[in-house]
């Protein structure tokens, strides 16, 4: 997720505010200190609609949808 941010030039900043919850959870969402939370991913979703929820997932196939 880090990588898509990055590359999209998406902060964390936006993407905690897309899932209504505050950038310290989001810090330790990303960092593995705590699980990702399913609101993070929808939120990702929704900021980068192209993204491949296979790619993202389970590592399968391109990072984009065909």
């Amino acid at each position: 997720i880090k990588i898509i941010l990055k590359e999209r030039k998406i902060s964390q900043e936006q993407l905690a505010k897309e899932a209504d919850i505050s950038v310290w959870t989001l810090s330790k969402q990303l960092n593995g200190v705590y699980k990702l939370n399913i609101d993070v991913l929808y939120a990702l979703f929704r900021l980068c609609p192209d993204l491949s929820a296979d790619w993202l997932l389970f590592g399968k196939g391109e990072t984009t949808k065909q």
